[in-house]
């Protein structure tokens, strides 16, 4: 069997990388920002720098129980978006259970 070192490895993904900066550097240049991600690294460092920020499954649902996105339009595209952010299955029974306000 063979061992292979993970310590690089654990150092590195708990980086944010050059696309999480720009989030962070066009935020900081912004009244009022608020930040919409489902990265837990980039909430956190925004919510270290003060930065107003929403997980973006939240956001989600909140913009489809407030505004104009159609029930059809919305369950078309949840499965789509539940594969590409990879959710728990709570949050995604949570956002199937959406309805209007």
């Amino acid at each position: 069997m063979e061992t292979v070192d993970t310590s690089k490895l654990a150092a590195r993904t708990v980086e944010l990388g050059e696309a999480d900066w720009t989030l962070i550097r066009l935020a900081e240049t912004l009244d009022d920002p608020v930040l919409v991600s489902n990265d837990k690294r980039l909430l956190e460092e925004t919510e270290r720098r003060g930065i107003e920020r929403i997980w973006g499954s939240k956001f989600v649902k909140q913009t489809f129980e407030s505004c104009g996105i159609d029930r059809q339009a919305y369950d078309d595209g949840l499965p789509s978006y539940v594969r590409d952010v990879h959710l728990p299955d709570f949050v995604t029974a949570e956002l199937r259970s959406a309805e209007k306000k």
